[in-house]
């Protein structure tokens, strides 16, 4: 429900841009600016936007390195774009490259700010940045699609944000770090963090993740911390993160986790602490150090728990009856792409009821088993 609400708006932002720029080459001109035609960088294009009331910056492939426009609240220069209220930062439409925005690696800045009463969306983008993040939102909304963050995403304080679409790294730190914020993650890449690929901790709003892929990095896959808040967290591939993939730790809060792939992390598959009401329900939760670790006890529904390496439960959260420890059976050998086999066991055909069982459908057929003599298998090893 959540990801058709948000899919739904989506689809309606860029037409209504689309309309206004489409009304003549005189009222085009007037809705967007396009860099480097009408400014040499999107930093001064989005500076002269604020004094014309154009909300629609155009950019074309190319590298950027911008001065800072503005001081973030406390003084820090940190930007090379500081986004006013309602603009859109579109990578151009007739761009075979993405246009990247480079600070410089020894640079103590971000490539992209937004501050105060702020409604921004940024499309397309390479963001390039040294120690810092490569986008930090203060007091904002902010939607960010297609984009790649080469030093992560920080958030403090904001309406919901929303990242969609985008290749999220960060060698110095946490790849998403949000506070006090909604947070809705859907279709991202997060991998390489030298620390935690998502946290978020937050006393309003809501978590919301599907359809990620979470893998490879130095900490714990998804951090999500809070009171009074929700987390519906579904459909991700959390695999081979350093430590557990899932971390919850909430407090008169509601969270569900639901057919999500966790696999080969390298200490809990899901961790909860006490005081939340928290359904763990059709996930494969496999090869992690341990399966499920909880304080109380968790609704377990459907879930393969299997082959974790010390423990498949540990704490009140038994299995329950209709959980099973079966190899889920992925189509590639070595677990690379965690789609099913057409008799896998997660899968709905097989699953005694459970319908899907994990992150990806079935997308290969059953595995060949025949028949063979004595003869026929010691022929197999004569030189």
């Amino acid at each position: 429900m959540m990801r058709s609400r948000l899919l739904a708006r989506n689809r309606l932002l860029f037409p209504v841009a689309l309309v206004v720029l489409g009304a003549g080459a005189d009222a085009a001109r007037a809705a967007r600016l396009v860099v480097p035609d009408d400014f040499p960088s999107p930093a001064t294009a989005l500076m002269a936007g604020a004094n014309l009331g154009v909300d629609t910056v155009l950019v074309r492939s190319g590298t950027y390195t911008d001065a800072a426009l503005s001081d973030l609240p406390g003084g820090t220069v940190l930007a090379g774009a500081v986004l006013y209220s309602g603009v859109y930062l579109l990578a151009h439409p007739e761009n075979a490259t993405p246009p990247v925005i480079d600070v410089g690696p020894g640079s103590d800045r971000v490539a992209i700010a937004t501050a105060g009463d702020t409604d921004v969306t940024v499309d397309g983008f390479i963001l390039q940045a040294g120690p810092r993040h490569s986008i930090e939102a203060l007091d904002s909304r902010i939607v960010v699609r297609n984009c790649t963050l080469e030093a992560g995403f920080r958030a403090n304080d904001c309406a919901t944000i929303e990242l969609a679409d985008n290749r999220i790294t960060a060698p110095a730190g946490d790849a998403i770090f949000v506070e006090n914020s909604g947070l809705v993650l859907i279709g991202n890449e997060v991998s390489g963090a030298i620390r935690d690929a998502v946290t978020w901790v937050s006393t309003a709003g809501e978590f919301y993740a599907e359809d990620n892929s979470i893998h490879d990095n130095g900490g714990f896959g998804l951090v999500v911390s809070g009171t009074g808040v929700s987390a519906d967290i579904r459909k991700n591939l959390i695999h081979d993160n350093l430590e557990s993939g899932i971390f919850l730790t909430l407090t008169s809060s509601n969270a569900v986790v639901e057919e999500n792939t966790i696999w080969m992390n390298g200490d809990v598959g899901v961790r909860t602490t006490a005081g939340a009401a928290i359904t763990v329900a059709r996930n494969i939760i496999g090869r992690n150090q341990i399966g499920l670790t909880c304080e109380s006890a968790l609704a377990l529904d459907c879930n393969d728990v299997w082959e974790n390496t010390a423990i498949d439960y540990e704490g009140p959260c038994g299995q329950h009856p209709t959980d099973f420890a079966l190899d889920p059976e992925f189509c590639c050998m070595d677990g690379s792409c965690f789609t099913l086999q057409a008799d896998s066991p997660c899968a709905p055909a097989s699953s005694g009821g459970c319908g899907q069982v994990g992150a990806r459908p079935v997308g290969c057929g059953a595995a060949a088993v025949e028949a063979a003599t004595w003869g026929q298998v010691k022929s197999l090893f004569r030189r």
